[in-house]
């Protein structure tokens, strides 16, 4: 990928490639302005850009749910209801990126602010907070913590870069640490918290229909709510012991590490893109 980029910002330069005596207009002629030739190669380079971008998720949806995981799901179906269930996945999957995406670039777009610029410590609260509830939302509605993963870096990795818009260095370090300390704070409370209250809300549930519901009711509903009881807490069981735990707190960490890894590698991107993208001047 990084290949990909640095040969098309390569190719994009010359202006033999990027064809600088052609208006972006085709009804317009005359000779191409200096100002204009600037506007056109840095709009080609974008489109270039774009195209890779979306060559990109495609493939990384092919990787990320495969044709055998459709064929798993839709066991004993006929050829057709796989490959239409398989298209529908990877489908749902890119409407979900480009709808965090689009969540994100309203974030990186807010970050240019002087208003959060002058509250910056505020709204990194407000924005550890939101990424948990965007946590929570993607991993349910993805249905699989390991399709929801990168969707979740992506997250990680705008909510890490927006510190950039802090006033000055020490700004920027402080920031830094309260990231640090909220990190700290949602791994030793509220995560553990929503677990608990997750895996203990069927439970709950029952207890709440049978304080609630109405009190006549025959021996077989009753028959039907040991079954549902029974069940529910076997469930408990299992998810409060065993290795999910584990797993689960191992995709939290595993999902900020990746974060952190990957944000170098995408500031070097904006440094090489630096008059391109106007995203670093921004600020």
């Amino acid at each position: 990928y990084t290949a990909a980029i640095l040969l098309i910002h390569s190719l994009f330069s010359d202006s033999t490639i990027t064809f600088n005596d052609v208006h972006r207009d085709w009804l317009r002629g005359g000779k191409v302005g200096e100002k204009e030739q600037i506007e056109n190669a840095i709009g080609r380079l974008g489109s270039a850009f774009i195209v890779l971008g979306f060559y990109s998720v495609f493939k990384a949806t092919q990787k990320l749910i495969p044709a055998s995981q459709a064929s798993r799901v839709d066991a004993g179906s006929d050829t057709k209801g796989d490959t239409g269930s398989l298209a529908s996945k990877r489908a749902y999957f890119i409407w979900i990126g480009l709808s965090i995406e689009a969540i994100l670039i309203c974030l990186l777009e807010f970050s240019y602010s002087d208003v959060f610029r002058n509250n910056i410590y505020r709204f990194k609260v407000l924005f550890q907070l939101c990424q948990m509830l965007l946590d929570i939302v993607t991993s349910h509605i993805m249905g699989d913590r390991l399709l929801a993963a990168p969707l979740l870096v992506s997250i990680q990795m705008a909510e890490l870069f927006v510190t950039i818009g802090a006033r000055n260095f020490v700004e920027f370090t402080m920031s830094f640490l309260v990231e640090v300390s909220l990190i700290i704070v949602q791994r030793l409370f509220l995560y553990p918290l929503i677990k608990i209250v997750f895996t203990l809300w069927p439970r709950w549930k029952i207890l709440a229909t049978d304080a609630f519901g109405g009190k006549n009711t025959t021996r077989q509903e009753k028959q039907e709510r040991e079954i549902r009881w029974k069940k529910a807490n076997e469930d408990i069981e299992l998810r409060s012991e065993g290795i999910e735990p584990l797993l689960d707190s191992l995709s939290i960490y595993s999902v900020e590490k990746a974060a952190g890894v990957l944000l170098p590698y995408m500031c070097f991107l904006l440094m090489l893109l630096y008059n391109e993208t106007e995203m670093a001047m921004s600020y």
